[in-house]
């Protein structure tokens, strides 16, 4: 099994909307090269919108999304 983690930051110019349609054009190019190499299941996910995202990132001092 080869599980392959990629954590990114939108851009400040691009909005949420925007991010979340570019992330899934890009997680449908990439679901195409996974099954040409043989994968069984490729999944992708974003962050949800929630109040207590913000609460874990100020307790942890970490910069804003």
């Amino acid at each position: 099994m080869v599980k392959l983690v990629q954590c990114i930051r939108r851009w400040p110019r691009l909005g949420v909307d925007e991010f979340r349609a570019a992330w899934e054009s890009y997680g449908d190019r990439l679901r195409e090269v996974a099954i040409e190499l043989g994968a069984v299941r490729v999944t992708l996910s974003t962050t949800l919108e929630t109040p207590l995202n913000d609460a874990l990132a100020a307790a942890r001092g970490s910069s804003q999304p």
